[in-house]
């Protein structure tokens, strides 16, 4: 299934990310941290030490500044692309969030949106 693109906004969020799916049989989910190097209202770009496969499920926890707050939302490795020494560039569409933090979300990338145009 093809998803809408939303225009990318280049932000650097504090992102904790849980590899949840897609290890392989008997891995453990892993947690790390990261930094978003853009957002859309339906994904996210971060960097990845590592290759994560495709269709990976993920749970992104978001904190978000203004105002200070975390988001839950999971989400599907759509891409990931090697960058040399810098590791992985890895790209997530955003598949599932609650009512809030879906509404938190959208009112953010749709914020700084507004700021960029500005």
């Amino acid at each position: 299934m093809r998803y809408c693109k939303d225009p990318r906004i280049k932000d650097t969020l504090g992102i904790a990310v849980n590899i949840i799916e897609g290890l392989g049989e008997g891995l453990a989910p892993v947690r790390t941290l990261h930094m978003t190097e853009d957002i859309s209202r339906n994904g996210l770009r971060f960097r990845h030490e590592r290759a994560l496969p495709i269709d990976s499920v993920v749970r992104i926890l978001v904190v978000l500044d203004a105002p200070a707050q975390m988001v839950s939302k999971l989400g599907r490795v759509r891409w990931c692309q090697p960058r040399g020494e810098a590791g992985h560039s890895i790209g997530v569409e955003l598949t599932s969030v609650t009512n809030l933090d879906g509404i938190v979300w959208n009112s953010y990338v749709m914020g700084r949106q507004r700021a960029i145009a500005a």
